[in-house]
């Protein structure tokens, strides 16, 4: 089929009118399919032929893989992180996103890339909405609200065994116009089906699933970018402690990874499609990098995609250039990292550049994650600090208040009751007491001043309270000496206490400056990290991409028709400039052939025009004499000139039948050179006429010749048959085939003509079959070479020119007529 370029979807929806069969499968073009993938992606429509309406299937990054003749021969992770990471995004978005909804009959999503649907539900719904940039997404939505709607059973179910393999984006520019892309599609189809958003009339279609994408797919960008913003934000202006924002981004990111983890575990476990622990390694360590900038980026380039289309911009839709599916190479090449010198300039190897970016790379990530580990271990000891010192010194200026006013109630009791248990009491508060001053010594460690004071007041109320030598309270107190002295020492110990509490605040001040400074230098590191691989990579695609895309500029030029264009060679990388020469050395050769094709066209044109006439002339000079020696020759033989013997008139019919075979050349001659002539112009002799009365005619006129051979000629036409044709070369046609059949056959023999319409309807098909000596099989490919006859037809001295089926075949070529011809030795197929 062939139609003006108007969109994917609209090309879709004329090959879903065109389509005859149940099901349509979609397919890009540029995917590769596995053995077995369109009989088991079919296998649900098998298995519930009514409900099912479309299933989709995996779809895995061809990017590394050895592709030969169509086939994924040997997988393999890609070369680029970049690709590496899309991995990891197809695994989960596949094998567990998809295979959940699947579950529950919730799939919201077929990727176009890979999808079978059954073609009455496609018609039903109206086919691809081509004004939609969504239109996969778009198309499965409308699919379940019409099923919906009109209470039909229905299933859109996912498979993970059929896979298609694409290439994914390699570089940053085409994934974010893809990334800005889907999640566009992904807002203007929610947003088309909002009616649908809790819904109950959708079931959990309505409740679960469309919630879930407008949550966690259409606004998680939104919600992610903000989150990292204003925790960065608290944690800068000191709202937000360094413990809730590590812990905030340990959980945040842990989650994604362990998702990532078990899309990876499935993978391993249940279709094992990465054979090599290299891969496997590739793998775990794209798992984390995914959360180191790729998230934020592809979050961002969602965001841009939803503002833009909020804001009624148009969509420019990009491409990447694929490496393509030819050859037997992998998709990913792999270069010789060498420095060669060419044309005067020193270029650098593909794999030297990648080298010595991934070199950076790894640097800059060994910089920041040393640079994480100071500030931890800072923090640490920070923390530890605080634990063994701070801590249980606020805890012994407790105690020792705690047990200083149980001694002072013990002695207070017993002085007033006499009771001999407030002694014990007593003892034990004080033995107490004296162990947490000794405590409160050793922790203190001179960070107190007021702690001699506080144990000179605790003895102060010792002494007034105990007996000398003894452990027991005195029988009698004076109270208000007591109560005096006690205060005084618990005024002290509140001043231990503040000291104790600014002693805290400081350390926790210190704690602070520490976790703040870490912060900053794993901030810096982080941000000179990103920036070194920036300018990393913006080298490597300096010398890879410019030129590439550069390249890629000449090749269309070239293609359009500028054969001037030539390709940059001055710089890039080894590989990239011997691509560019050996393309200008392809152009420049190409270039001299096209011009020693227009030379050789330009010879064989005034060569065919100079045959012409030369055959022209040839005749005319040819004919004169031809002409005169027929006259003579008839004169002779009526005896104008004397009576001829036996011998004379056997001797003059040879000359006349040499000479009849001599103007029937000439004439053929002409003829084939006249057509030649008229090949441009011979639509102007055409007219409408009954291709049935000329071939009646034609057998008329060979009825004699076929009385004479004792050939018998059955004509059936079948009515009448107008055709737009020249009628005086139509009759030239039918009359060589006709007669050489007749001519051919042998006495008693038959030739059967018979007038049908084509099969298409379009044209009138004359079928001649003969019972005649028939050709040689080898024979036939060179039968309507000029001057070329059968070698049965020589060795049997048929007269004939060589030339009747090159005219005859030449004519019903200039009247859009193709020449089945068949004839065999011993058989008598019909020639057409």
């Amino acid at each position: 089929m062939r139609k003006a370029n108007s969109g994917r979807s609209d090309s879709i929806n004329v090959g879903i009118n065109l389509a005859r069969e149940d099901l349509v499968l979609f397919v890009d073009s540029d995917s590769i399919l596995d053995p077995g993938a369109l009989l088991t992606v079919s296998r649900p429509f098998i298995e519930d032929p009514i409900s099912t309406v479309a299933a989709g299937g995996v779809i895995r990054a061809v990017n590394g893989c050895r592709v030969k003749g169509g086939r994924v021969l040997e997988v393999r992770m890609p070369g680029t992180p970049l690709a590496e990471i899309q991995v990891m995004e197809h695994l989960r978005a596949f094998h567990l996103e998809r295979a959940g909804w699947s579950r529950i009959n919730a799939l919201l999503l077929i990727s176009g890339a890979f999808g079978v649907f059954r073609r009455d539900a496609l018609v039903a719904v109206g086919g691809l909405d081509a004004s939609s940039i969504g239109e996969d997404f778009e198309l499965v939505m409308r699919l379940h609200r019409t099923f919906r709607r009109q209470r039909r059973p229905y299933r859109v179910t996912f498979l993970t065994e059929p896979i298609s393999w694409t290439e994914v984006p390699s570089t940053l520019p085409v994934l974010r116009r893809q990334r800005a892309r889907w999640h566009r599609g992904l807002w203007e189809t929610l947003w088309a089906y909002r009616d649908m958003l809790f819904n109950p009339r959708y079931g959990r279609l309505g409740l679960v699933a469309v919630p879930y994408y407008w949550l966690f797919e259409l606004i998680a960008p939104l919600l992610e970018l903000a989150g990292l913003v204003l925790i960065a934000l608290g944690f800068a202006l000191g709202l937000v402690s360094w413990q809730y924002f590590l812990l905030f981004m340990l959980v945040a990111y842990a989650y994604a990874i362990i998702v990532t983890l078990a899309a990876v575990t499935i993978e391993e476990l249940s279709y094992h499609k990465y054979p090599r622990w290299r891969d496997l390694g590739i793998t775990l360590g794209a798992v984390v990098l995914e959360n180191l900038g790729y998230r934020q980026l592809t979050a961002w380039w969602r965001m841009e995609g939803w503002v833009a289309s909020l804001l009624g911009r148009r969509q420019q839709l990009g491409h990447h250039d694929p490496f393509g599916f030819h050859g037997g190479g992998r998709m990913s090449a792999r270069f010789p990292a060498v420095t060669r010198v060419r044309d005067g300039v020193r270029h650098r190897g593909v794999r030297a550049i990648l080298l010595q970016v991934l070199v950076l790379l790894c640097l800059m990530l060994v910089f920041t994650g040393a640079t994480a580990l100071w500030g931890l271990h800072t923090v640490q000891l920070n923390v530890a600090t605080t634990r063994t010192t701070i801590t249980p010194l606020v805890d012994a200026t407790h105690q020792v208040e705690a047990t200083l006013l149980r001694a002072q109630t013990a002695a207070r009791g017993y002085a007033v009751s006499g009771d001999r248990t407030f002694t014990r009491e007593y003892a034990e508060a004080t033995a107490d007491l004296t162990g947490a001053q000794e405590v409160l010594g050793e922790v203190a460690a001179g960070r107190l001043p007021q702690l001699r004071s506080l144990n000179e007041s605790v003895d102060t109320w010792l002494g007034l309270t105990r007996e000398p030598g003894r452990d027991t309270p005195r029988r009698s107190l004076d109270l208000p000496t007591t109560t005096s002295a006690m205060d005084r020492a618990l005024g002290t110990l509140e001043d231990v206490r503040a000291d104790a509490s600014r002693l805290r605040e400081q350390r926790r001040a210190d704690l602070n400056r520490s976790m703040t400074l870490a912060a900053a230098a794993v901030v810096t590191a982080a941000m000179l990290s990103i920036a070194v691989a920036f300018l990393a990579l913006g080298r490597a695609d300096r010398a890879l991409g410019a030129p590439l895309l550069a390249l890629q500029r000449t090749v269309a030029r070239q293609r359009a028709g500028d054969h001037d264009a030539v390709a940059e060679t001055s710089h890039g990388a080894l590989e990239v400039v011997g691509l560019a020469a050996s393309f200008n050395a392809f152009t420049r050769e190409a270039r001299d052939v096209v011009e020693q094709r227009e030379r050789t066209l330009e010879q064989l044109t005034e060569l065919n025009r100079q045959k012409s006439v030369f055959v022209s002339t040839t005749n005319h000079e040819l004919r004169t004499p031809l002409t005169s020696i027929s006259g003579y020759v008839e004169m002779l033989q009526d005896g104008d000139f004397g009576s001829v013997g036996p011998e004379q008139a056997r001797v003059l019919e040879v000359v006349r039948r040499n000479t009849e075979r001599l103007r029937l050349l000439i004439e053929d001659l002409l003829l084939i050179n006249k057509l030649d002539q008229d090949r441009e112009n011979r639509s102007a002799r055409h007219r409408v006429m009954d291709l049935a009365e000329c071939v009646s005619g034609v057998v008329t006129n060979l009825v004699p010749q076929a009385a004479a051979g004792e050939v018998t000629v059955h004509v059936d036409t079948g009515g009448s048959w107008p055709v737009f044709g020249d009628r005086d070369r139509l009759e030239r046609a039918v009359t060589n085939v006709v007669g050489n059949a007749i001519e051919f056959t042998p006495p008693h023999g038959a030739v059967s003509l018979t007038l049908e319409g084509t099969p298409d309807g379009t044209g009138v098909r004359l079928t001649c079959t003969d019972t005649g000596m028939g050709i040689p099989e080898k024979e036939v490919g060179s039968l309507f070479t000029s001057f070329t006859r059968a070698s049965n037809a020589t060795a049997q001295q048929v007269p004939g020119t060589g030339l009747g089926l090159v005219i005859m075949r030449t004519i019903v070529e200039q009247h859009g007529g193709p020449w089945p011809w068949s004839r065999w030795r011993g058989k008598a197929p019909p020639s057409r």
